[in-house]
């Protein structure tokens, strides 16, 4: 807001979809990480009777030629959220061919609202902006990082046995925000 710049699209819930009422909707109704936590539940339910986990097997593995399996954004584990952004980025026309075909192949041909949010995240370019800075973030931060304290020894047992790696870490960041070139 500060810069005049258009955020991410907002994704309400279902209420405030049919309310019409988007203002007070926060931050966190919108952005790459909501998105792959919607994503997430549609294309990798932790229910096997929600979302469409197996169709999409098919689907990919019909235009593809193998099955992928989109990331589990339901648990905590590290970099879920981030390997999720990248899988959408990476197949992007493929998630957006399938959305339309989860649509069409309904009686009635609409989305649901869960759907519908994925479905315009997957078409809003800022919110593709953050996808992809996720994904950036991920390969060159998260997963070197996450390497680096893996490789370390079993004697590293808390944060400060891993000595300068997390301020390095830091000092990186800080080097790709004053020269992101």
């Amino acid at each position: 807001a500060k810069y005049g710049l258009q955020g991410p699209i907002i994704l309400p819930n279902k209420f405030n979809r049919e309310s019409s009422s988007t203002s007070g909707q926060s931050e966190s109704n919108a952005g790459a990480v909501k998105v792959t936590s919607l994503a997430g539940a549609i294309f990798n339910n932790k229910d096997d009777k929600k979302g469409q986990h197996n169709t999409i097997r098919q689907f990919f593995e019909q235009r593809l030629g193998y099955t992928l399996r989109f990331p589990d954004t339901s648990n905590t584990r590290f970099q879920s959220h981030c390997r999720a952004a990248e899988e959408l980025l990476v197949h992007l026309d493929l998630y957006r061919e399938f959305m339309e075909l989860v649509r069409d192949g309904k009686d009635k041909p609409v989305f649901t609202n869960i759907e519908r949010n994925v479905n315009d995240a997957l078409n809003d370019s800022t919110t593709l902006t953050e996808l992809a800075v996720l994904a950036l973030y991920s390969q060159a931060i998260s997963h070197p990082y996450m390497a680096a304290v893996r490789s370390q020894t079993l004697s590293a047992k808390n944060l400060l046995d891993l000595g300068p790696l997390p301020q390095n870490v830091i000092e990186f960041c800080r080097s790709i925000t004053e020269k992101p070139e």
